[in-house]
């Protein structure tokens, strides 16, 4: 995430900027249980624990769409970052 926070905040994605960068579990349907855990223990012991039980994590992109009455964020994968963002 560090390596690429410099580069990809504030790059267009998909027709919306990069507020801010989140790591979490590559397959979205573990992302529930990921966010719970994160809620309970930490971030740090949410990622610990899904990364010792084999579980993959990736980096997502978040922006926040306005359009609606209620902010809602968009989380993209920047696994293949540099395609994305034209680096």
């Amino acid at each position: 995430m560090e390596r690429i926070k410099d580069t990809a905040i504030g790059a267009p994605v998909k027709g919306r900027f990069i507020e801010s960068l989140f790591i979490g579990p590559t397959d979205w349907e573990q992302m529930t249980d990921f966010m719970n855990l994160r809620i309970q223990k930490g971030e740090e012991t949410a990622l610990t624990e899904f990364d010792s039980a084999g579980k993959s994590l990736s980096v997502y992109g978040v922006s926040v769409n306005n359009e609606f009455d209620v902010p809602h964020w968009d989380m993209t994968i920047m696994d293949n970052w540099e395609l994305m963002i034209g680096n």
